[in-house]
């Protein structure tokens, strides 16, 4: 995506800005009163203050000034205003794209600063040519100046000049296409930044991140991380990383289809490019513009913005602006029928592409041959310094070789002791490791036995209060038929019923979860129409969802076998269903359905084994779809665990034990098959899904 590697164009000031701005700005009336007055390197130095306090956002005030303290510099003989004089007047050329000259007063920075030996404006410098060369394409020989800002940085434990050049090695590895490697070196720029609180660094950073993950079509991750860059860029009041997180913003709205949005965010940032005079920046503003503009087929407009871009490109030889201007003319004319000017842009278009890689090729070859020619005098020059340490080395080899031995003999015999402690230890250890092991096969032998208990236990205690339950529920019904003109008594009679009725349901389910958790429920399985069974639960359940004025959509697929143990199954497909109506508030559908399902994925419970065991070649697959409260990623978590209460509520005043839907989980499981939901989030209702394995067969089948 070329369109994201010129955004790098626009980087090339903000790195030298990073090392001008460390100290505090001075105030702007009190500088230029002092200025009247001073004389000498005084107002030389003044100069270069107020060059640093207009560096962010008034290139022409930081050109007047750095011109006069060039002068002033060259005639008093100050190398070290000569030297911030070509640095600020070479950071103008670059930020407006007038790169000969940028290069030019660079190369004479860096020899002021070499003369003073003024190791971190040597830095900048070479930080400063890694920009102008990445500007250019040549990608290879940024990379080159880059990595040489960064190893004189590291050496001068600079960390906030470290951060810049982790930033720009990162934008000359994008520019290349190699995007992971861009977005490690962005990351640890960013990481660096936020560990210093250097805003301008976090803001610059966060821009190169978002620009990695846009690159690699990630456009959540990269709006992210321009929002927050343009934030930043706001409330430090710089224009240029606000137009880079408004080009990237733009650039991932285009590639989503928000081209409304996308234009929006360019036009703002070619407002602060054209206020900037950044016309290389400008003219890639235009073409993106046009672009979006084409995408929304107003090709009359998106025609006048390639032109446009096309002039503003050529007028500042940014070739690779022209080169995308051309293919943007070649689309437009091509759009609208007009085949003859678009095979002329095209031709354009491919001819400059051409050139571009022609020279950057040709470019490639002559740094090779000037590395291999400098390599050959360093072979040379090694051989020298050899020649002349030869006779050193052969009078200290012998004094070197006792001194090597004896400590050779002593490293040994620490290695030995050393050794026969580390076997001490490790016997210990082992022998703790030992015990510890012991110890823990003892605890979960006991804590199984405790839960086997536990099981059995539950188990028992249900089953004894199961008749009693029944025996209450008789003689309170039997109560209610006699009990006639006694309403009082009668609507105490039926509280009663109702409260057994609920015991006796948390009872039943007791003893289902006991059976399951102890292995002893037995499954008669056989072949069910699986259809039919789900209409007979359908009906059933009619009356409460009447009650609730809910409409139950039915759609099932024909001729559905399964073999199951239909009763417990019956158990299944029941709490499921009276879930969907309990849970769904008055006047909302729930939908029922019944499909076959294509061959089950690597992750199905339902192994290939069984599937070729069976003749099995697709699934069943069951949905009940409620309106109801929805679930919330906690209620996902522990949707099918014991006595688990979720954040939805019945709406009628209905009852729950917390145990259904963990009973239904077993027995789907003890089926081959499993059962599983799926919510959009609170308030949006539910799906719950069943998958069983599917018999193709119709013989012998029970409804």
């Amino acid at each position: 995506m070329k369109f994201v590697y010129s955004l790098m164009l626009w980087l090339g000031g903000i790195w030298c800005c990073g090392w001008t701005q460390e100290q505090i700005k001075p105030d702007r009336d009190s500088l230029l009163s002092e200025l009247a007055d001073a004389r000498d390197t005084a107002r030389a130095e003044l100069l270069h203050r107020l060059v640093r306090y207009y560096w962010r956002n008034e290139l022409d005030s930081v050109m007047h000034y750095a011109k006069e303290l060039l002068w002033l510099s060259q005639a008093l003989n100050y190398k070290r205003g000569i030297a911030h004089a070509y640095n600020a007047v070479s950071y103008v050329y670059e930020r407006r794209a007038d790169f000969p000259k940028a290069m030019e007063t660079r190369m004479q920075a860096l020899a002021a600063y070499e003369s003073i030996k003024d190791k971190n404006g040597i830095a900048w410098c070479y930080h400063s040519l890694g920009n102008i060369y990445d500007y250019q394409a040549k990608y290879d020989l940024s990379l080159d100046y880059h990595f040489k800002a960064l190893r004189l940085r590291e050496e001068l434990q600079d960390r906030k000049g470290i951060l810049w050049s982790l930033n720009r090695i990162g934008d000359s590895y994008a520019n290349q296409g190699k995007h992971l490697l861009s977005l490690e070196y962005r990351t640890k720029a960013l990481k660096l930044a936020e560990e210093l609180d250097v805003q301008e660094g976090i803001c610059s950073a966060a821009i190169g991140v978002a620009m990695s993950y846009l690159n690699l079509a990630d456009y959540a991750e990269a709006k992210r991380y321009a929002l927050n860059a343009l934030t930043i860029a706001q409330r430090i009041g710089d224009q240029r990383y606000a137009d880079m997180a408004l080009t990237t913003l733009g650039e991932s709205e285009m590639q989503e289809g928000n081209y409304d949005q996308a234009m929006q965010y360019f036009i703002k940032g070619l407002a602060i490019r054209q206020e900037r005079k950044m016309q290389n920046a400008v003219a890639e503003s235009l073409e993106r513009i046009g672009r979006t503009l084409f995408l929304q087929k107003k090709y009359d407009a998106a025609l006048q913005y390639a032109q446009r871009a096309l002039e503003v490109a050529e007028q500042v030889q940014a070739r690779n602006e022209a080169k995308n201007a051309y293919k943007l003319l070649s689309d437009i004319y091509r759009s609208k029928s007009d085949y003859a000017n678009a095979l002329t842009y095209f031709e354009k278009f491919t001819a400059l592409k051409d050139s571009l890689f022609s020279l950057e090729t040709e470019k490639h070859i002559a740094e090779l041959q000037l590395s291999l020619e400098n390599e050959r005098k360093d072979h040379e020059i090694e051989a020298l310094q050899k020649d002349r340490e030869a006779k050193m080395i052969v009078q200290r080899s012998l004094v070197l070789l006792a001194m090597l031995s004896l400590m050779i003999i002593v490293l040994i015999a620490l290695s030995y002791r050393q050794k026969v402690k580390q076997n001490a230890k490790l016997s210990e250890l082992n022998a703790m490791l030992t015990v510890a092991r012991e110890k823990a096969d003892k605890e979960r032998q006991a804590a199984e036995e405790a839960n086997a208990f536990k099981t059995e236990l539950l188990g028992i205690a249900a089953h004894d209060l199961q008749n009693p339950l029944q025996s209450i529920m008789g003689f309170s019904m039997l109560m209610i038929e006699k009990l006639e003109g006694q309403a009082e008594v009668k609507f105490m009679a039926e509280n009663i019923t109702h409260a057994a009725r609920r015991m006796l349901h948390i009872i039943t389910d007791l003893l289902k979860t006991s059976a399951l958790d102890s292995g002893t429920l037995m499954l008669n399985k056989r072949m069910i129409n699986v259809n039919a069974l789900l209409q007979t639960v359908i009906s059933e359940n009619m009356y409460a969802a009447e009650r609730k004025l809910q409409k139950i959509t039915v759609s099932l697929e024909p001729h559905l076998y399964a073999e199951m143990d239909s009763e417990r199954m019956r158990e299944v497909l029941e709490n499921l269903i009276s879930n969907a109506i309990k849970y769904s508030p008055k006047g909302t559908c729930i939908t029922i359905s019944s499909n076959r399902r294509s061959k089950t994925s690597e992750t199905s419970p339902i192994s290939r084994a069984e599937i070729q065991n069976n003749n099995l070649d697709t699934t069943i697959l069951i949905s009940i779809q409620d309106e109801g409260q929805g679930l919330t990623q906690d209620d996902m978590k522990k949707l099918f665990g014991k006595f688990q209460r979720l954040s939805a509520r019945p709406t009628d005043g209905e009852s729950s034990t917390g145990l259904g839907l963990s009973i239904v989980k077993k027995i789907v499981e003890l089926h081959s098959g499993r059962v599983w939901a799926e919510s959009e989030g609170k308030g949006k209702g539910s799906t719950f899904f069943i998958e069983l394995p599917l018999i193709a067969t119709e013989s012998k089948v029970i409804a």
